[in-house]
């Protein structure tokens, strides 16, 4: 399916790590990696399953331009429902890397929208009337030495993480927090440092399990990522799987969150149509399943799991639910 050409005023550029950003390795890539990661069903799971996409009210022309509207990722998609998924993942991951991402709504030759197209990552100011995209300074020789293009207000789509599991600064400090306690890192600086000659008999065990616990703490709006695969120290199963069912909370947050911009967006834009995702489990239900959870061991949690653990053992959440379309039963 081709799209139209398009006006995009923003430009393309290669960051840079001149900006002295500690890069994100470890635990941090770990959960920048992990959020995107199965937020929508994929492939078989699709096909089998009671997961839909649709466009309310239906329009075979509205949903082929949407199609084309929604590619942002690596490949043409050729349904809805496709494009969509793609959507929604490629949003995610900015959202796990960066907290935060900018689309420019491109306009065909007659003005019409036609495509999302991302800004680099980079500096963007927003001014009274229009978004300054910053070019940096070593790309400005390509761009007439231009500073910063200039883009309507009307024309950029800034899509942010859900508040109630922070703001785009804040996730970016979590991710370089997590980046600097993980332990490969730690215990790295502790063998080529100054004192290295000093770690014999370093209980190394030790201080990962104490890394993993200050990580916990961190991500304690998160839950656990998928890419802990053990319990932490000598915490239970229990804490270990409310913590991985926190985390699909946390998931299907970020899900509803860019279906329900998405369709704020369309609203926006005047189209009179809307996506609807159902078949897939809800925050609230995986909320609802974490609260029986807690109810039914709360009499024998205390006992099963060491103290600072226990403090870790009920996830954050937001009293408020957000407001999306999509529901579906909640998975065993």
């Amino acid at each position: 399916m081709s799209a139209p050409p398009t006006n995009r005023r923003s430009i393309g550029y290669f960051s840079s790590r001149d900006d002295g950003t500690m890069p994100v390795t470890g635990e941090g890539w770990f959960l920048a990696r992990d959020i995107p990661l199965g937020i929508m069903p994929l492939g078989y799971s699709k096909r089998e399953s009671s997961f839909r996409i649709d466009l309310q009210p239906p329009d075979e022309q509205r949903a082929e331009w949407l199609t084309n509207f929604l590619h942002v990722g690596q490949f043409d998609r050729h349904s809805l429902e496709d494009a969509v998924v793609d959507f929604v993942e490629t949003t995610a991951n900015y959202f796990g890397y960066f907290g935060e991402v900018y689309f420019e709504i491109a306009a065909d030759a007659d003005g019409q929208p036609a495509r999302l197209a991302a800004l680099a990552r980079g500096r963007v100011v927003l001014t009274p009337r229009k978004y300054l995209q910053v070019i940096p300074k070593p790309n400005r020789q390509y761009h007439d030495g231009r500073r910063y293009i200039a883009i309507p207000r009307a024309d950029i789509w800034h899509l942010r993480l859900p508040a109630d599991l922070g703001s785009p600064r804040s996730h970016r400090r979590l991710l370089h927090r997590l980046t600097s306690s993980s332990p490969l890192a730690a215990s790295m600086a502790m063998l080529q440092g100054p004192g290295a000659k000093n770690t014999t008999g370093y209980d190394f065990v030790a201080h990962r399990d104490a890394s993993e616990r200050v990580q916990e703490r961190a991500m304690r709006r998160w839950g656990s990522f998928f890419s802990r695969q053990s319990p932490v120290g000598a915490s239970t199963e229990y804490f270990y799987i409310a913590r991985r069912l926190a985390f699909h909370a946390a998931q299907a947050r970020v899900r509803e969150h860019i279906i329900a911009e998405l369709n704020a967006l369309l609203a926006r834009l005047a189209t009179g149509h809307a996506v609807v995702v159902t078949g897939i489990p809800t925050a609230r239900e995986i909320d609802d399943t974490l609260g029986r959870m807690h109810a039914g061991s709360s009499a024998s949690r205390k006992h099963s799991i060491e103290p600072a653990s226990d403090r870790l053992a009920t996830p954050h959440h937001s009293a408020s639910s957000p407001s999306v379309i999509a529901e579906g039963p909640v998975s065993p």
